[in-house]
């Protein structure tokens, strides 16, 4: 039997690499406002709480005003829309690992801070409908990562002890995350951000592919 039953995963930089359409969306959305452009590795650090820190975070990035955070928001959201399917994939290898969890009938699970609706519709897009055992974005009322709160209905699907959950992502909220709900975690190498954030953030795995992932979800190390 794996050592682990249940494995909850972030989305972007960890299932899906999405940066280059949340990239495409900022310009989009700064060219409106003449905001000066930004690259893809300046969101990697803008990205992982959310729309609102994403906005807030760029503004300040920029040195504008955060009363443009209102239109800013409004116009990044538009412009993701339409372009959130563009560029966006899974990582190479990811689908194998997840054919290879759902065969061992360990269950699996999305936890994103994207609202929920965008959660729902790029999971579907990308690994079709009831896919994974549970998806859960971002819901009114709720408080985003790094709280556990919005992974109680994860929990509530897995039925399972914290002990046999883990945790895979790619940013220290991903890890505060993983510490909040009280269950192991994987920080992975191929998302958007560094092996010291992940282990300073208190990552008990580090993993450089899903291939490792794998060994380390059947086996507790790599």
């Amino acid at each position: 039997m794996s050592k682990y039953l249940g494995v909850i995963f972030d989305l972007d930089g960890t299932l899906l690499n999405t940066i280059d359409d949340i990239t495409d969306g900022l310009n989009q959305a700064a060219k409106d406002l003449g905001i000066p452009m930004f690259t893809s590795d300046e969101a990697k650090y803008l990205v992982g709480s959310g729309v609102d820190v994403l906005i807030t975070n760029s503004l300040t990035k920029k040195g504008y005003s955060q009363q443009l955070f209102p239109l800013f928001k409004e116009k990044y959201l538009y412009y993701y829309g339409n372009c959130k399917a563009n560029k966006t994939k899974p990582y190479d290898g990811i689908l194998e690992l997840l054919k290879k969890l759902k065969e061992k009938n360990i269950k699996i699970a999305v936890f994103s801070n994207k609202p929920d609706n965008d959660t729902q519709d790029v999971i579907n897009t990308y690994f079709g409908k009831n896919f994974f055992d549970v998806v859960v974005g971002k819901r009114n009322g709720v408080n985003i990562k790094p709280s556990s709160e919005g992974a109680l209905p994860i929990l509530n699907n897995f039925s399972l002890p914290l002990e046999k959950i883990i945790y895979i992502g790619d940013t220290k909220i991903d890890m505060e995350t993983a510490k909040n709900i009280g269950v192991d975690s994987i920080g992975v190498l191929w998302g958007f951000r560094t092996r010291e954030e992940l282990l300073n953030n208190g990552a008990k795995y580090i993993a450089c592919n899903p291939f490792e992932t794998l060994k380390i979800i059947e086996e507790g190390k790599i």
